[in-house]
Formats: structure tokens, C-alpha cells, sequence
């Protein structure tokens, strides 16, 4: 006698099968859908040779985290200067280490600048994740005041900066980078510091392959904080009138500055709130408020022994 298989049998048969295909679909879609997402292949990247410098990339990963919300991963390019205990929170802010020793200057140099071609590892990242289609490299002596992921958005070839208005309009700056790394990238880089000559630095090297590229990005990702000591308005912003700067116009310049470096008075681990009172008395009080923010956001996020107030 032929016997048929029950409907409902067969129902429960296919639904055992279809069950586990349908997760590993749902878990393989998944994983390609994450990285083919901005938040995997664009990031920030800090780089630091000492705990003070380490202490910044702390301040600055805690504002795109947590004051801007930043969709993109944070890394930070360290040297054997940042010590372990620094290492411990930069891991536990979630960011991610590479460790790098910076390329050599050359022999003759200013020791000073020794380990600021540390920055160039940015341009080989691909190495490290080859997810990462563009970056922003950033110097840590900074202090970000907007969201920066519009950045990312930019059309571009594989390399913009700001221009080093402070110098003039055909020199760009390396506080401020965003690239697309990538082996032919990365060998043009390595060559150039390999040859780097005995009078100069990042910057220089910087400016000798990428100057004479038209596209830019706005100044605004690289205000000095010197204008609000001196009372002047960058030429960007506008004509400047006779004398100094007004009030109004150094504020005006706060709000469309969207990273502040610090050049004026050192740099805000140096010199308490106080001292920089006492030193600049004639300054605008936003140049206060500027170092006043670091060093409170450094005492909530920096390893003892760095800071101890404001």
C-alpha cells in the first residue's frame, strides 16, 4: 500500500531546514552590510610619542565620542614614549593603538622636532585595516570644537589640508589631513622622508608633495588660538579692519572655528588657567576659556599624575 507523507510533516521538515539558512544569510548579510558602511571605513587618526601628547588624543576621542557622537572608529599612532598606564586609557576610551617608531629625520637636525615624522604612518593605515578607504590625521595639540564627520563626505582625490594662512596662501598645514591611503600613497611618502633633507620637518615634507594641489580644506579645521591673544581675525573670515579685533568678531571666530591649535602661550598641559592669566592678562577671555575646557576635559579623562586641577 502506498503511504503519503503527511502535510504537516512535511511542513516541519522544510521549516528546519529553512530556519538555519535563513540566520546564516541574515548573519553573512550582516557582516558585509557593517563593512560597507561608513562607520567602518572612514577614521580619525591622532598620533602621540609622549603621555601629554597622549593625554590630548584622550581629551579629543572624548569629544567626538561623546560631545559630537562621532560614527567613525578613533586610532592613535603611539611611540615607546606613551607609557603603559597612558596605553591602558586609550584602550579603555576605545581607541585603537598601532605602534609605530617614527622614520628618522635627518642627522643634522633640530633634536626638538625628533619624532614628528611619526605622523607619516598615517598615510600606510591600509596596512594595519584595509577597511579604511579615508582618514583624517589630526595632531593631538588641538582641541575640536565641531563635529567633524561632514569631513569625510568631501570630494577629493586621495590627499586635502587647510592652508597655513599664518604663513601664506601657497603653504598647507599637516595639523589637519585627510587621506586616502594606499600603497602608491604610502611609497611616495616613505621616499620623500627617506630623502628628507637637513631644515626640514613634516610640514616641509608635507608641502613637497602635496602644495601645489588646488583643492583645500577651510581654514576653520586649523584656527590658531593666537588670534584671541593678539585680538586679530584670520583673512578668511573677512577684511580686517584698522587695530585689533572687537569683541564681537573674536566671538564670531569662535563659533565658526571648528578645531582650535595651540600655538599662543605653549601648549595647555604646560601651564594651569591661572598661569596663563598671569601671563596674558590682555588676552580675550575666550583664549582662557579655550585652555580652561582642555584641562577640565584632561582631569576627567587623563591618567593621574598628568593634571591635578585646572
Amino acid at each position: 500500500m502506498l503511504v503519503l507523507c503527511s502535510r504537516p510533516k512535511f511542513h516541519i521538515q522544510l521549516l528546519l531546514l529553512c530556519v538555519p539558512a535563513f540566520i546564516i544569510i541574515c548573519i553573512v548579510w550582516q557582516t558585509f552590510r557593517v563593512y560597507d558602511t561608513p562607520s567602518a571605513y572612514n577614521a580619525y587618526v591622532f598620533y602621540a610619542d609622549s603621555d601629554n601628547y597622549a593625554c590630548s588624543v584622550l581629551v579629543n576621542a572624548h569629544i567626538l565620542q561623546h560631545l559630537m557622537g562621532t560614527r567613525y572608529r578613533i586610532f592613535a599612532i603611539i611611540s615607546g614614549g606613551v607609557s603603559r598606564t597612558m596605553q591602558d586609557a586609550l584602550a579603555a576610551k576605545n581607541v585603537n593603538m598601532i605602534h609605530e617608531t617614527p622614520l628618522p629625520l635627518h642627522a643634522n637636525s633640530v633634536s626638538y622636532y625628533k619624532g614628528c615624522l611619526l605622523k607619516l604612518a598615517a598615510f600606510k593605515l591600509h596596512e594595519y585595516d584595509s577597511s579604511i578607504r579615508r582618514l583624517l590625521a589630526l595632531d593631538a595639540d588641538q582641541l575640536i570644537l565641531q563635529n567633524l564627520d561632514k569631513i569625510f563626505d568631501t570630494q577629493m582625490t586621495d590627499f586635502m589640508a587647510p592652508t597655513a594662512y599664518w604663513i601664506s596662501n601657497d603653504t598647507i598645514t599637516s595639523t589637519c589631513m585627510l587621506i586616502q591611503p594606499g600603497k602608491p600613497m604610502w611609497d611616495r611618502v616613505e621616499a620623500a622622508a627617506t630623502s628628507i633633507e637637513s631644515d626640514k620637518y613634516d610640514m616641509d615634507l608635507i608641502n613637497d608633495l602635496f602644495a601645489e594641489r588646488g583643492d583645500r580644506l577651510s581654514e576653520r579645521y586649523v584656527t590658531l588660538n593666537s588670534h584671541w591673544e593678539d585680538w586679530n581675525i584670520p583673512l578668511w573670515m573677512g577684511p580686517r579692519s584698522n587695530g585689533n579685533a572687537t569683541d564681537e568678531q573674536l566671538r564670531a571666530l569662535y563659533d565658526q572655528a571648528a578645531i582650535i591649535h595651540f600655538t599662543a602661550a605653549g601648549k595647555p598641559w604646560m601651564h594651569d588657567t591661572q598661569a596663563l592669566r598671569d601671563q596674558k592678562p590682555d588676552a580675550h577671555p575666550l583664549m582662557v576659556e579655550q585652555w580652561a575646557r582642555w584641562r577640565s576635559l584632561a582631569l576627567q579623562n587623563c591618567p593621574a599624575g598628568i593634571l591635578d586641577h585646572v
